[in-house]
C-alpha cells in the first residue's frame, strides 16, 4: 500500500488493529483524509490477520465531520462527486468482516450507515473522557 498521509495503521500480534485519524486539528473529512480512509479500509478488508479494528484519533478530537472550509473551495460538480465518497467511506467501514469500534474522544460527528446482512455492527461508540 502506498503511504497514507492522514491515517496511521498499527497491527498487533493478537489481531487487533488500530487505525488512527491524524489530520489536525479536528480530523475534518476532506478529500485527502477520505481517500486515505478508503485505501485503508480496502487494505484491511483483505487482511486475514486482522480480527478487530479500533478507529481512534491521534489528537484531541475524533472527527468533526465534513471539511466545510474545503467544501467552500469546491465547485458544485466537485461537491456532487465528493459527497457520495463520504457515504462510501462509512459503507466500507460497515462492510469490514470483523468488529470495528470507534474510540471517540472530543468532537465527533456521525452518520449511521446500513450494513450488509449478516455483518457485525461497526458503530459501537466508547466515550473516553480526556
Amino acid at each position: 500500500m502506498s503511504e497514507l498521509r492522514w491515517v496511521r495503521i498499527e497491527r498487533e500480534e493478537s489481531g487487533v488493529c488500530t487505525l488512527s485519524l491524524d489530520r489536525p486539528p479536528v480530523n475534518a473529512l476532506g478529500r485527502e483524509l477520505v481517500d486515505d480512509l478508503l485505501r485503508a479500509f480496502d487494505e484491511l478488508s483483505t487482511d486475514e490477520r486482522v480480527r478487530c479494528v479500533i478507529v481512534r484519533s491521534a489528537g484531541k478530537h475524533f472527527c468533526a465531520g465534513a471539511d466545510l472550509k474545503e467544501r467552500k473551495t469546491m465547485t458544485l460538480d466537485e461537491v456532487r462527486r465528493f459527497v457520495p465518497l463520504l457515504a462510501e467511506t462509512c459503507n466500507r467501514a460497515a462492510a469490514l468482516p470483523y468488529p470495528t469500534i470507534a474510540a471517540a474522544t472530543g468532537s465527533a460527528a456521525s452518520r449511521m450507515s446500513p450494513r450488509p446482512p449478516g455483518s457485525i455492527p461497526w458503530y459501537c461508540m466508547l466515550g473516553i473522557p480526556r
